[in-house]
């Protein structure tokens, strides 16, 4: 048993340890609302093959999260799930992935790059609003009308 997790029916529901290199242990579907929102010391966290959602506010203002892996299952990231984490640069998305929800990423200022996979059929308006340092953006064609939208606030993304 780890006693930094608060975990309920395979929901990680909070985080209430202290590591800035935090590893989530297997068996874990889904992280809960707000699991570890304002967790300032976290800088990297790697999540088991076992997750297939990230609920609203996750890792709101975790602001020295810098990275962190998305399992191949992952299929749903929650509106603001990553909002104000602003130094998460490096992000890749699984191929299963479905939905991003609304400002999942806003105010993501180091996230340089994305590339969204075909497999997302609901990206959210303002999903990577604020993102001051987005240069390239990858999104399935079929978004390319609402890009405007999807990264408000973006200006110097790119798609490609």
């Amino acid at each position: 048993m780890n006693n930094n997790f608060i975990i309920s029916n395979g929901t990680l529901e909070k985080y209430i340890g202290t590591e800035t290199n935090v590893v989530v242990p297997d068996g874990v579907i889904i992280i809960g609302k707000e699991a570890f929102q304002k967790c300032e010391k976290i800088e990297s966290v790697m999540l088991p093959e076992s997750v297939t959602e990230i609920g609203e506010a996750a890792f709101f203002a975790c602001q020295k999260l810098r990275s962190i892996n998305f399992p191949n299952k992952l299929a749903k990231i929650e509106s603001w799930a990553f909002c104000c984490c602003e130094n998460l640069k490096n992000i890749s998305f699984p191929d299963g992935l479905k939905e991003i929800g609304n400002n999942a990423f806003n105010g993501c200022a180091s996230l340089e790059s994305i590339e969204i996979p075909e497999s997302v059929e609901n990206l959210v308006a303002g999903a990577f609003s604020s993102c001051e340092n987005l240069r390239k953006a990858k999104i399935p064609s079929r978004f390319e009308s609402e890009k405007e939208k999807i990264f408000f606030q973006s200006e110097n993304a790119e798609l490609v």
